[in-house]
């Protein structure tokens, strides 16, 4: 892509980082994020959320707290998707009063609705 005088973008990154998440390559997922904010380009919440993702799919809750902290301290802001896997992640482990706190939290930045 790049040879080809073609310059990936937001999207394009985190598309590979999803992809190698979802494989279990976590350390090279962090490498292409290394290499995507080195060049400037700004991460998004999907790309956050893959990252979460990942984190909480291989029992790296640790390394998940900590991109949600660095996430919001880039000023993005959580979104349903973040919760449902932090949530996940959470009842899986049967941290289920965290789950509901981050349930409660869900509901008090309205992007989840009881009707």
């Amino acid at each position: 892509m790049i040879g080809q005088k073609l310059s990936p973008n937001v999207v394009t990154f985190s598309v590979l980082i999803d992809k190698l998440c979802k494989d279990g390559l976590l350390v090279d997922a962090t490498k292409v994020f290394s290499q995507m904010t080195s060049q400037g380009i700004v991460p998004n919440v999907v790309t956050y959320n893959s990252l979460i993702h990942g984190a909480c799919k291989f029992g790296k809750s640790e390394e998940a707290a900590r991109l949600l902290s660095e996430m919001v301290g880039q000023n993005l802001t959580p979104n349903v998707r973040t919760f449902n896997i932090l949530i996940d992640a959470a009842c899986k482990e049967g941290l289920f009063d965290d789950a509901r706190i981050l349930f409660s939290e869900m509901i008090k930045e309205e992007l989840f609705q009881m009707s």
